[in-house]
This record gives structure tokens, C-alpha cells and sequence, in this order.
């Protein structure tokens, strides 16, 4: 599993989406941090879109 933090805004010290990639069970999520708060990591992101990929995917 890894997880990677994405500031699109610029502003420094925040986030503005979080990249899951789960190998445990076979999805990719893209969490959207809608409350940003400076220099605060821990804080939990809001929205979460999950796309699982298929058995058959050869990516």
C-alpha cells in the first residue's frame, strides 16, 4: 500500500488530494481534502472516490 499527498493549490504546508493505491483489495482512491488546514498532515481527508480495477487488467 502507498499513499502520496497532492497540493494542486499551492498554498504551502497543505493538501489538496490524497493517492491510495491498496493492493489488498486491488483499488486505486483519490481523496479530496476540502477542509485544509496549514501544516496539519494528520488531518483526514473529506471526500474519497474508489476505482477498482479489473482482475483482467493487464496495466
Amino acid at each position: 500500500m502507498g499513499s502520496f499527498l497532492i497540493n494542486t493549490s499551492g498554498i504551502a504546508g497543505t493538501y489538496d488530494w490524497l493517492f491510495n493505491v491498496n493492493g489488498l483489495n486491488n483499488t486505486v482512491n483519490l481523496i479530496q481534502n476540502t477542509n485544509k488546514l496549514v501544516n496539519s498532515w494528520n488531518a483526514p481527508a473529506e471526500w474519497t472516490v474508489y476505482i477498482r480495477s479489473s482482475s483482467s487488467c493487464r496495466c
